[in-house]
């Protein structure tokens, strides 16, 4: 399957199913194209020998480089996108910048460039490093349910977040390194959000859950935050399709984990802009006064259904155009070309978190930062490309 994958990518690289140019231009330009611009474009705004970070937001943009590079045959862009992240692992199998006494999951997230780089290489160092992040997964506070908190400093807290910075890494590991555990966490992970930050009303997820109901943001009968925020919602979609590259097919627990996606999709599908085709940051406000149309939760709901539609875990007939509308209107309204050439996606939102002075309102979510370029927001750009490209390439 990967194989047929990579031929089919390689060979419509300039595929007659594409998308208009914006700015006006009149040139027409393909998916995986417009990877292939946003990739070159980080590459001269970070520069030849970019730094190294152990950091969750620059692992997504590694993992959509390496991907992009692997299946277009550009070896450069995989080599980059390898820089990001995996220099960080020492000869020994130390990791510059990673903190084990934090807890915190985003430090588990750039692990899966590791794995990546390991399962092709099998480089002890890199095994090393692994085990130190797994080490760290099994050591991780939990909930009574087994559930993860997102930090240490964030007690008894289950974050959507949480779902992507820890359930990709884990089954990676769990099938590199023989251990089921590494299913069994990521799995329950994933049933324990849709089990307590499920909204059946709105058909939406919560973007935290507070077991104890104690924090100030948590609502004292249900422990989950106020707002409904669209990238959360996004790591999550993203950790569902992701995970299942890994886990055995034959696993009990797949039929709940399509049962899931399916909710997300249908949160996507209905909540999706009609008028634009884009994602609020807000996303049941819709043009609420402060909301905007926010570019890496676009991408990531683009991501995540399309991914689900090539992997059969979705009905094309139904999601096929919400995602294709979804990401003509990220090209067309959030990149913008720039008289050097390079591309720019705008209205990202910076960052976005809970407690600390966060109080997860609808006012919190529009105050935060909007920038341009972040990489949590190039990063799934790039992913959903790729996706974007298989999709319209595969057999009806």
């Amino acid at each position: 399957m990967l194989k047929r994958t990579l031929i089919l990518l390689s060979l419509y690289f300039t595929t007659h199913n594409s998308y208009g140019m914006s700015g006006g231009e009149a040139a027409v330009v393909s998916p995986i194209q417009w990877a292939n611009r946003m990739a070159r474009s980080e590459m001269k705004r970070r520069g030849a020998e970019p730094k190294a970070n152990w950091e969750y937001a620059q692992t997504v943009l590694s993992l959509g480089m390496m991907k992009l590079g692997t299946v277009s045959n550009q070896p450069d862009i995989t080599l980059y996108g390898e820089k990001l992240v995996v220099p960080c692992v020492g000869l020994d199998g130390s990791i510059k910048g990673y903190d084990s006494k934090a807890l915190s999951l985003d430090m588990v997230a750039p692990g899966r460039a590791v794995m990546v780089e390991y399962m092709q290489t099998k480089d002890v160092r890199l095994k090393k490093a692994a085990d130190k992040i797994w080490q760290q997964l099994v050591a991780q506070p939990k909930t009574s349910e087994g559930g993860f908190w997102h930090k240490l400093r964030y007690p008894n807290q289950i974050w959507l977040d949480s779902s992507y910075m820890a359930g990709p890494f884990s089954v990676m590991y769990a099938k590199a390194c023989n251990t089921p555990q590494g299913y069994d966490l990521a799995i329950n992970e994933l049933d324990l959000i849709d089990k307590h930050m499920y909204d059946e009303s709105t058909g939406l997820y919560y973007h935290g859950w507070d077991e104890k109901h104690v924090q100030d943001w948590a609502d004292k009968q249900t422990g989950t935050s106020p707002s409904f925020w669209s990238r959360g919602i996004g790591w999550y979609g993203m950790a569902l399709v992701d995970v299942r590259d890994y886990i055995p097919n034959n696993d009990t627990r797949i039929p709940k984990l399509n049962a899931i996606l399916q909710k997300v999709a249908d949160t996507v599908e209905r909540y999706q802009d009609p008028k634009s085709g884009l994602w609020y940051q807000v996303t049941d406000q819709g043009g609420r006064l402060g909301n905007y149309l926010e570019a890496s939760s676009s991408a990531m709901f683009v991501y995540t259904l399309a991914k689900g539609m090539n992997e059969g875990y979705l009905p094309k007939e139904r999601y096929k155009a919400v995602a294709e509308r979804g990401f003509k209107a990220i090209v067309t309204r959030l990149v913008k070309m720039q008289a050097d050439g390079t591309v720019d996606l705008t209205q990202i939102c910076l960052s976005a978190g809970l407690g600390y002075g966060r109080d997860g309102t609808y006012s919190y979510y529009i105050k935060e930062p909007i920038v341009k370029n972040d990489p949590k927001g190039v990063g799934p750009f790039i992913l959903c490309c790729l996706e974007m490209q298989r999709l319209e390439t595969s057999a009806p």
